[in-house]
């Protein structure tokens, strides 16, 4: 009896901790990652060099070491520009600035040190190495500048993010977010089933698992939150193990050390349209006006979404 307590036990336990690291792998989603190697003069590589890759902008830090191999992976690093620093005794420390991490991107930054004193340092502003090697997915990243200043062409949802998805080649969508034949249904991603991609927001699935993922109707944040968005359209990672093609990862945009803010008023009125092309001696014009009034505020995101419609 005591002998079957003992192995439920250590079952239940199991399966916890397997849940838990699925979770935590799961929630990872739209975080990026820092690898390199380092290396000493004569190309030989050096272990246990302590690496740390600090965010620009909130100053946050992770650290770690390198392996016997002299190699160093920092995952799990939010979107942002970050500083690596390589330090290691008897060597000059080697700092490299300007490494853009993106939403689910993997940078290589190796690093060659120099010999020389811990108080000396080496600079190097050079553009981390760009060529996917560490990862088998292909996509594109959507900046946030694209979000904000592209415009998007609907009919009553001006602002609904999911939209930038065709700025990826190989996508292709139509249509409103609502109706008999909603755009959910009309988006394949390089000739993939229509309805299989799926949103992602910081690393979790955003709506039901159980339903359609790829619900254009389940994004209700603006397009002012966000960071950046990622969409992978061919051979994604492990992770990503439920769905089809096309798995677009939003990150909302997160807090810096300074205050920043906007706001925008979207308005189309029926008065400000031009007369129809099939009757343009028409008085007449169609009656359509929306309006969407946003704000966003602070070291963190405010970002309270008022719309209206009017109605004639």
């Amino acid at each position: 009896m005591l002998f079957l307590k003992r192995f439920a036990t250590l079952l239940v336990s199991l399966c916890l901790i397997t849940l838990g690291a699925a979770v935590e792998l799961w929630a990872q989603g739209d975080r990026g990652t820092i690898t390199g190697t380092v290396t000493d003069p004569s190309g030989a590589v050096i272990a246990g060099a302590s690496v740390t890759a600090t965010n620009t902008a909130t100053r946050l830090s992770a650290q770690t070491a390198t392996t016997s191999s002299g190699h160093y992976t920092i995952p799990a690093l939010r979107v942002g520009t970050y500083e690596v620093t390589v330090e290691q005794a008897g060597f000059k420390k080697y700092v490299q600035s300007g490494i853009v991490v993106e939403v689910g991107q993997t940078v290589r930054a190796d690093a060659a040190m120099q010999l020389g004193e811990a108080t000396q340092s080496v600079e190097v502003t050079a553009d981390a190495v760009q060529v996917q090697r560490d990862t088998s997915d292909r996509g594109t990243v959507v900046t946030g500048l694209e979000v904000l200043e592209l415009p998007i062409v609907g009919v009553g949802e001006q602002r609904n993010p999911g939209f930038f998805m065709t700025l990826a080649p190989g996508v292709t969508g139509r249509g409103v977010s609502y109706g008999g034949s909603p755009r959910m249904l009309n988006t394949t991603v390089n000739g993939s089933q229509s309805a299989s991609n799926e949103f992602q927001l910081d690393g979790s699935i955003v709506g039901s698992p159980a339903e359609w993922a790829g619900d254009f109707r389940n994004l209700p944040f603006p397009q002012d939150a966000i960071a950046e968005f990622k969409v992978i359209t061919l051979n994604p990672p492990a992770e990503y193990g439920r769905t089809g093609q096309g798995i677009t990862s939003f990150t909302l945009r997160s807090g810096t050390n300074k205050l920043h803010g906007s706001a925008y008023e979207y308005l189309r009125n029926d008065a400000l349209d031009s007369r129809p092309l099939v009757d343009p001696f028409s008085k007449i014009r169609p009656s359509s006006s929306v309006g969407t009034r946003a704000f966003v505020c602070g070291k963190g995101q405010i970002t309270p979404q008022i719309p209206f419609r009017l109605q004639q």
